[in-house]
């Protein structure tokens, strides 16, 4: 069986980026750490490049990072991965933007109804909000049998 010394340049990518983003760096300022062009960058970042030795090398050093978490990549925490999605949400239309955050209004008000249920939380910290929503729901649900 034939060993696979590539690098996965997806992989790659995302992570140089989540880095980057983690370290509050844009892609112009490591263009200019590294003394590379920020289109070179972004071709990095989207995967679009496999990057020699010595552009691995400067991007460890202008990253601060270990050989380990430049080439094994890393496991971007939570707080990363959300701080990604609300820069995206941020570009994205005022409508779209409306919908996904009734999406985690309703996700978080699924949780904190799930929580009362199982006794974690008590019925006053459960907002009216909640409770409105379910009204809602259930007024709609006897509305529709009843047609």
């Amino acid at each position: 069986m034939k060993e696979n010394n590539h690098i996965n340049i997806n992989n790659f990518g995302k992570s140089i980026k989540i880095i980057r983003k983690s370290q509050k760096i844009t892609q112009e300022q490591l263009a200019e750490k590294t003394e590379m062009q920020t289109s070179y960058i972004s071709k990095i970042e989207r995967g679009d490049v496999e990057p020699r030795l010595g552009t691995l090398l400067k991007l460890r050093k202008a990253l601060d990072i270990s050989g380990s978490e430049l080439l094994g990549g890393v496991d971007p925490t939570l707080a990363d991965k959300l701080r990604i999605r609300f820069e995206e949400l941020e570009k994205m239309p005022e409508e779209k933007q409306k919908i996904i955050i009734e999406l985690m209004d309703m996700s978080i008000q699924n949780y904190r109804i799930e929580r009362f249920a199982n006794g974690e939380i008590t019925f006053k910290e459960i907002s009216v909000k909640v409770f409105a929503e379910i009204g809602k729901d259930i007024n709609n649900f006897f509305t529709k049998k009843r047609t």
